[in-house]
């Protein structure tokens, strides 16, 4: 049991960096990828289940009080972005199918994968989770209108059949990850946070296996077009990620800025094959395909991205470090001014100030105020945080969570 606990802890580490093996055990055992079609949907539902177990309860509700955050960003998703990126891809001269399906692309919900990994990426999971859900119930009278009107493609969707599968996978998703939260309680669950996170990396991974199935026989058939369409698809993640973040960034902090830009980016384009009818151009059902490729390999890339630009580190730096420093078990044993210099390297950053040889402790007095701002105490925010023996582990070995 000890080997199983040291592997899901580093799994949920390195979680980013692992998502792109899945791709190629995929496309190396193709049978495989075909037996595993139909575990796709139950595949959907465990990893929503386990972000829920994982999820911020507090700021999730926090959000709802006023929701126009999440409702903004979700309509602008569906809305704003499609007439955006629409006359560009038009511009280019691109394969016609490709076009409509970079199109399609920018009108689909977000991907059901998105709290999870914005978690991985230490962006605000929560609001990633409503910006999922919202889009998602919202797409039924948003798609139909535009598709018609931007792409003459008559979609006949059934407003009350995509309800209820959606209803489906969210309430028994749901409903699992209450009875894990109540069977593991509070402390167990903050022990057990990087072991979740280990798990929801496996699952990401089988996810992406049936998601492989056909590919190789399209790069047989046409390597360069499938290859164009890879390439398409990194294209229109990367513009709507581009978009909605520099959009967003003048009005919303960084960390938040970033989040709404990666739920732009990352959209449920599978949704589209049960919506689509059987005589739209076949090309659209290879980009559902490729677009598998980026959806699992540009999380790595945001990961190293977020770290250069730092994404509002110095709050969330702050909150761990308020959350750690209560844990109260190992906070008289170790060391904490590791993370007292991040947090102050961190704030000379914003401010424009970067010496490194002048991030000491002398700054963290300035940085301490902002340590006073996280009033919640650790048990009401046990779906957030790390757990105690991975804080301290990070905090020896120089910080790499952080």
């Amino acid at each position: 049991m000890e080997l199983v606990d040291q592997v899901l802890r580093r799994m949920g580490r390195h979680a980013t960096a692992l998502l792109p093996f899945s791709l190629a055990i995929g496309l190396i055992f193709q049978d495989l990828a075909a037996l595993a079609r139909p575990f796709v949907g139950p595949l959907a539902i465990v990893l929503l289940m386990l972000a829920l177990t994982r999820t911020d309860w507090p700021r999730v509700a926090a959000l709802l009080v006023r929701p126009w955050l999440a409702i903004a960003l979700s309509l602008a998703n569906l809305i704003v972005v499609p007439l955006l990126v629409w006359p560009f891809w038009n511009a280019l001269g691109l394969w016609p199918g490709l076009v409509a399906a970079l199109c399609l692309s920018a009108m689909a919900p977000g991907i059901i994968s998105a709290a999870t990994t914005a978690a991985f990426l230490r962006l605000d999971s929560s609001l990633a989770l409503l910006v999922t859900l919202f889009t998602n119930f919202l797409v039924p009278f948003t798609l139909p209108p535009l598709a018609l009107w931007l792409l003459g493609l008559d979609l006949k969707l059934s407003l009350l059949d995509l309800s209820l599968r959606l209803a489906v996978i969210v309430g028994t998703a749901f409903a699992g990850a209450m009875a894990i939260r109540a069977w593991l309680g509070p402390e167990r669950l903050r022990h057990s946070a990087m072991r979740l996170d280990g798990l929801s990396v496996i699952v990401l991974m089988i996810f992406a296996i049936p998601l492989m199935d056909g590919i190789v026989a399209r790069a047989h058939a046409d390597p360069f077009k499938l290859a164009g369409f890879v390439a398409g698809a990194f294209a229109g993640m990367i513009l709507c990620n581009a978009l909605m973040a520099a959009v967003t960034l003048p009005f919303l902090d960084r960390r938040t800025a970033l989040t709404a830009g990666y739920c732009s980016g990352g959209r449920h384009n599978a949704l589209l094959m049960a919506v689509l009818p059987l005589t739209v151009d076949p090309d659209i059902f290879m980009f559902i395909a490729a677009v598998q490729v980026p959806i699992y390999v540009i999380p790595a890339l945001l990961r190293l991205r977020n770290l250069a630009v730092g994404h509002g580190m110095t709050a969330f730096a702050s909150e761990r470090y308020s959350l750690i420093g209560r844990a109260g078990h190992w906070w008289e044993q170790l060391d904490a001014s590791a993370c007292q210099r991040f947090i102050a390297h961190a704030e000379m950053r914003r401010a424009g100030r970067v010496d490194h040889q002048r991030a000491a402790v002398a700054d963290v007095r300035q940085v301490g105020e902002h340590l006073q701002v996280v009033a919640q105490p650790l048990h009401q925010r046990a779906g957030d945080g790390d757990d105690s023996h991975d804080t301290s582990h990070d905090l020896r070995h120089g910080n790499r969570r952080f």
